[in-house]
Parts: structure tokens; C-alpha cells; sequence
């Protein structure tokens, strides 16, 4: 008999951390056996909060195509850091199946060293054209797919950082001015090459207020933007496992380990 698995998968989606640990306890073929059986997003949430290392494992296993999807729904951050631990001849070919925008975005974090900025940096960024009307610019943001901040960064057509505006202030501007007029320039940003360190953020003396750092490379282009707690040496180095420090207990925790375990059963019937 074929089981209802929709409150398995809602539970996934709504506490993907506390899925993962108990999904990870599991046998690999077990692992392959249930992500191939779940629908796109949800075994995209379950690979990209796994740890870097399982979930690249767990991908080699997949079905080339199932593969290939799942990577193109993981946020591109972390499809990067499974992309730097997957083999050349097979991370080569899964990247020929995901869209071209993601594929551009991920090759420019590939580039640069595991302990530079650009390695760590976010690459689906937001932002606007300085020669927009207002009027464009709302249309852009309603449309976005991307969770934006309070601030959105302005470019130039060659894509180089010109400043940012307040959403919120450009959400209620005059609909027939340029974004120019509205431009500050009093934002911090950071070279791509720049090797993370104990003490960068200190150096950088960045604002308290600016979460997501622009990253440029050394023409002022915008090439992503990176978060203030990935510019220290032992953030970086321990972020996947710290993800794991959570500890299924409880009955509702048990609840679902039996739910999943049931899930388990069923993907091999």
C-alpha cells in the first residue's frame, strides 16, 4: 500500500535541521533511496543543510538528472562548497545541466581559493541598474526571486558597485526619477581575493548595521556579497558542522524519526 507521505515532507520543509540528523544517521543507499523519492524541493532542502561532505557523497550516488535538478534548487552558496568537494569530470557534467545563470554564478566562486572571500561569497545578488527610472526598478523588485534586505545595491552597466538605496525609501519615490538620485555611496565592500583571517573583521572596521558585505574585484565590479560572520577564519571552517550541533530528543522528535524510518522502509518496496 502506497503511504501519505505529505506530513514526512512538511515536516522537512519546516524543520529541515532536525530532519537532517536523523537522516543522516541512515545508510547511504537508504539516504539515495529516499531523496529519489521526494519531490525536488524537499530533497533540495534535506541535501543542502546536510553536511557539505554527506551531501556531495550522497549526490554521486543519485541518478545523473536527479542530480542535476537537485542542484539547480539548492540556494548557490552551497551548491559551491558541494561543487568543491564532487570530482572534476563529474561536477563538469552536472554543471552543464543547470541553468546558465547559476552556472556563471557558481564558476565565479570556483575560481578562487578555499580560504579567500570570493570562495565563501553569496554570487545570487540583487541589484540595479544607476540608470533605471523608480518606475523600472519596483517592477524588478516585485518580480525578484531573491530575499531582499533593507538596503538594494546599485551598479553601473559594466556591473560596477556605485552605492545602494533604502528599499523601503525607494519603494516610495517618485515613480518617473532615476535610482541615481536617490544613490549613498557610504557602504563598505571587500576584494574577492582577500584571504579570511582571525582578525579580518577587525580590520575591516566594517559598520555594525551591514550584514552582507558587498565583495568587488579589483575593478570595482560586484561579484556577490558575503555575510560578516564568514569573514573569520573559524566560522568558515566549522560552519557545515556546526549546522550538526542539534540533538534529536523528545516525543515529537521521536515521532518523526519513526515517521522518516517508515519513509526509509517504503522507498525500497
Amino acid at each position: 500500500m502506497q503511504r501519505d507521505n505529505t506530513l514526512v515532507e512538511n515536516f522537512i520543509l519546516k524543520h529541515t535541521e532536525e530532519a537532517v540528523k536523523i537522516v543522516e544517521k541512515q545508510p547511504d543507499q537508504d539516504i539515495v533511496n529516499l531523496v529519489s523519492s521526494l519531490p525536488t524541493i524537499v530533497a533540495a532542502r534535506l541535501i543542502g543543510q546536510m553536511d557539505w561532505l554527506k551531501g556531495a557523497h550522497v549526490l554521486k550516488q543519485l541518478d545523473f538528472q536527479v542530480a542535476a535538478d537537485l542542484l539547480d534548487k539548492i540556494p548557490t552558496s552551497i551548491a559551491i562548497n558541494l561543487f568543491r568537494i564532487l570530482d572534476k569530470e563529474q561536477g563538469d557534467q552536472l554543471l552543464s545541466k543547470v541553468s546558465q545563470e547559476k552556472q556563471d554564478q557558481i564558476l565565479r566562486s570556483l575560481k578562487f581559493p578555499d580560504d579567500a572571500v570570493g570562495a565563501h561569497m553569496d554570487p545570487a545578488i540583487f541589484s540595479l541598474d544607476q540608470q533605471l527610472l523608480i518606475a523600472e526598478c519596483v517592477e524588478k523588485i516585485n518580480s525578484c526571486q531573491h530575499e531582499l534586505g533593507r538596503n538594494v545595491l546599485i551598479v553601473d552597466q559594466a556591473r560596477k558597485l556605485k552605492g545602494y538605496v533604502g528599499l523601503q525609501q525607494l519603494m516610495s519615490a517618485n515613480l518617473e526619477q532615476k535610482v541615481l538620485s536617490l544613490l549613498k555611496t557610504d557602504l563598505p565592500s571587500i576584494l574577492a581575493d582577500t584571504r579570511i583571517s582571525k582578525n579580518l573583521l577587525n580590520d575591516l572596521e566594517l559598520s555594525l548595521w551591514w550584514d552582507q558585505i558587498p565583495v568587488v574585484d579589483s575593478d570595482g565590479v560586484l561579484l556577490g556579497v558575503i555575510g560578516k560572520t564568514k569573514l573569520s577564519e573559524n566560522d568558515t571552517q566549522d560552519e557545515s558542522s556546526a549546522r550538526r550541533a542539534w540533538q534529536a530528543s523528545g516525543a515529537l522528535a521521536e515521532l518523526y524519526q519513526i515517521g522518516l524510518t517508515s519513509l526509509f522502509r517504503s522507498t525500497k518496496e
